[in-house]
């Protein structure tokens, strides 16, 4: 994911969700999708910042903990059920 840069408008701009909300909303989504590894990068870079409010800090913790521990049981072939 590309960084989405904040507009030069100042009226009716929440500065929290190009800090740290679009990408929590991206790392979650990737999560979803399984693509954990690309989950963790973008938990981990919310966690970085001094800013990030203690709920938000909280949520992506514990995602991240998600998938470190989803990373773990991973294999190639999860998810290939065999439908008949």
């Amino acid at each position: 994911m590309r960084e989405v840069p904040y507009p030069d408008d100042i009226l009716f701009v929440e500065r929290d969700i190009y800090e740290f909300l679009l990408p929590l909303e991206y790392a979650m989504a990737a999560q979803e999708l399984g693509r954990l590894s690309e989950a963790a990068e973008f938990y981990e870079r919310a966690l970085s910042l001094a800013a990030l409010p203690e709920p938000w800090r909280k949520l992506a913790a514990d995602r991240l903990r998600s998938c470190a521990i989803d990373l773990t049981h991973w294999s190639p072939d999860a998810g290939k059920g065999t439908m008949g």
